[in-house]
């Protein structure tokens, strides 16, 4: 057997460093991106906010203007500022330089000693319920007193809005002098008092009376309804109108008129608000309508914009062989590949927005309801992209629309095929059917097999066992359980 030598040309990707900073870039929430770029400008002296350039640009434009004055007797001195400022970059930019230049705009000088006032703004805190309740304490005229027993009362309150422990235990944690039952009771409805509606109840009835005492007293069915859960709660289990005017002796109208009230009350008021964090997402992308036209443009205030000291950047054109010039030649190249980072992450979420917007035009007319089904390989291979480079585009991003925010994802809704070959979207769907739910009569409230052929005469082939999943997803009961007798 005989050993012999081969050569072969074979192409390979490499994922360098550079490249892998940038498909980090582009798969990065805003909030993330802010962060990136706050570590960045911290670890690269070349990196400054936009507004810290302008500073520095109008401090030296009053600095050329004031050695023009100078007296002669510093000739000297004023030919070699002149030499310094007369430097100027070489003709040929590289493309990054000119979108550092597209960077820097018009913006309010912050001044330059005061650093951390630039920083972006941190993530939204997080709020709870206990914070909205003890910032209304704080407001309230609850003597001082009281103010430990009302902040204890808080402290046990769970997350549905009710108190979670007996008021005698709760008392048990007070460390002031033993708490009389009467007066913790009358810190207990002062608290109560507060938003939202129904807060501190300690039993479903308390927490549906505590919101009907917040419905004008004209109200038609007030009193009733306030007798129901009070005195007759067991009759709400399967709300029968004729059960509850034999028991209350009230018309049938005013029996139907005190269920309505009811069931539009909130049996877990803490959840009727939102307190986590993760509700806040800017919008990357904001689409709107112009002479007719839909235009599609980037948030720019969803992160800050960045360029390149031109200071520094004036000592390495220099040519200055020092061990500081060196450091600093290596930090504009860093600077470079992250500006350039930048610069491609807006250009593809842009792109990629654009053509979600060109492709879902009936979506932005009309709302969920027409949205159109699409997958991620239609718009790459609209763009001539890949379709991983649209997945990581797509991820927690969000698009602000005439219908809300909505992330793009939500743009590519899987698609139900109906026997005729036609296409129609999951979300289109279940916007259907909520829409169906919503405008039902109460007292004849639509079952899946009804809103399956109301569904197929408006040519839309869906399965019973579809619109049950569908429905179940919404949180809707069934028609049995929506009805009222």
């Amino acid at each position: 057997m005989r050993q012999t030598l081969t050569l072969k040309l074979h192409q390979q990707l490499a994922i360098t460093p550079e490249l892998k900073q940038s498909l980090h870039l582009l798969q990065i929430s805003s909030l993330e991106l802010r962060a990136e770029i706050q570590q960045a400008i911290e670890s690269n002296p070349l990196l400054e906010h936009e507004s810290e350039l302008l500073a520095a640009n109008s401090a030296g434009s009053e600095n050329e203007a004031t050695e023009s004055m100078t007296d002669a007797t510093a000739n000297d001195e004023t030919e070699l500022g002149d030499a310094i400022n007369s430097e100027t970059l070489p003709q040929e930019l590289p493309v990054d330089t000119v979108w550092e230049d597209t960077w820097i705009d018009a913006a309010p000088r912050l001044g330059s000693t005061a650093r951390e006032d630039v920083d972006f703004p941190p993530h939204a805190a997080s709020r709870s319920l206990q914070d909205d309740l003890l910032w209304q304490l704080q407001t309230s005229r609850l003597p001082e007193s009281d103010l430990a027993i009302a902040t204890a009362i808080i402290y046990s309150i769970n997350e549905d809005g009710w108190l979670g422990e007996p008021l005698s235990d709760i008392l048990e944690s007070v460390e002031d002098a033993p708490v009389d039952v009467a007066r913790a009771e009358a810190v207990l409805k002062v608290v109560q008092s507060f938003e939202p509606s129904g807060v501190g109840a300690r039993s479903l009835g308390e927490c549906l009376c505590l919101q009907l005492s917040d419905v004008p007293e004209d109200t038609f069915g007030r009193a009733l309804a306030l007798d129901l859960v009070a005195n007759h709660l067991p009759l709400l289990a399967g709300p029968d109108i004729a059960a509850v005017s034999a028991a209350t002796g009230a018309s049938e109208h005013e029996a139907r008129s005190a269920l309505g009230l009811i069931l539009s009350l909130n049996p877990r008021p803490g959840q009727s608000l939102a307190y986590t964090e993760d509700n806040y997402h800017p919008p990357d992308v904001m689409v709107r309508k112009f002479e007719g036209r839909w235009q599609v443009e980037l948030n720019r205030d969803a992160w800050p914009s960045l360029g390149i000291h031109p200071q520094y950047q004036r000592m390495i054109e220099r040519g200055s062989k020092t061990e500081d010039n060196a450091y600093l030649k290596e930090k504009l190249g860093e600077a470079r590949w992250f500006l350039r980072g930048l610069r491609g992450r807006s250009e593809t979420l842009l792109r990629v927005a654009s053509e979600i917007v060109a492709s879902q035009r009936r979506f932005l007319e009309h709302g969920p309801s027409a949205l159109m089904p699409m997958v991620l390989q239609d718009v790459a291979d609209a763009l001539g992209m890949h379709e991983s480079t649209i997945s990581r585009v797509t991820a927690n991003k969000y698009m602000q629309t005439p219908h809300g925010l909505f992330e793009l994802k939500y743009f590519f809704p899987p698609a139900l095929v109906a026997p005729d070959g036609s296409q129609v979207s999951s979300v289109a769907i279940r916007t259907r059917i909520q829409t169906l739910v919503r405008e039902e009569d109460p007292r004849r409230p639509l079952s899946d097999a009804v809103i399956m052929k109301t569904l197929s005469s408006e040519g839309i082939t869906v399965a019973r066992r579809t619109i049950a999943k569908y429905r179940e997803a919404l949180k809707i009961p069934s028609s049995s359980a929506r009805k009222v007798r």
